[in-house]
This record gives C-alpha cells, sequence and structure tokens, in this order.
C-alpha cells in the first residue's frame, strides 16, 4: 500500500474555510425553515429554500466524511454496533 502523506496546514484550513463558507448559510436557511415548520407556521415556509438547503447540507456532510477517510489511518476500522 502506498505512503499516504498527511494534508498540509495551508491545505486544511482553505477547506476548513470553504467548508464554513458554504456550509454556514446553509445551516442558517436549513434551521430558519425547520423552525418555521416547528412553530406551524406552514406559510412562512419557502419549500425551495429548505430542500434547497437540505440537500447542500447533506452533500457537505458527505463531503466531509470522503475528507475526513482519505486522511485517516488506513488500519482504522469503523466498529458498527
Amino acid at each position: 500500500m502506498p505512503e499516504q502523506s498527511q494534508p498540509s496546514l495551508i491545505r486544511l484550513i482553505v477547506l476548513m474555510g470553504l467548508f464554513l463558507v458554504v456550509g454556514g448559510p446553509t445551516t442558517y436557511f436549513l434551521w430558519h425553515e425547520v423552525s418555521d415548520l416547528l412553530y406551524g407556521r406552514f406559510g412562512e415556509v419557502q419549500l425551495l429554500v429548505l430542500l434547497g438547503s437540505l440537500v447542500v447540507f447533506l452533500v457537505l456532510l458527505w463531503v466531509l466524511r470522503t475528507f475526513v477517510r482519505s486522511i485517516a489511518d488506513p488500519s482504522w476500522r469503523e466498529e458498527n454496533p
């Protein structure tokens, strides 16, 4: 198995910054729309904003999972309960 190099500090900072720049507004819109749903204000909920932010949020979680797995130790295994 080829030796995997650790990511540089600059790369980690840039990726974290991009993740926060995209994830912050996405979480805000998702939180706001879900909050309106939970309050029972169905007329104020913008369904396209809710679904769009949910899709972007799930994609960001997948990207984060992929990145963490790429820098993790190859001998590490997830334990399934």
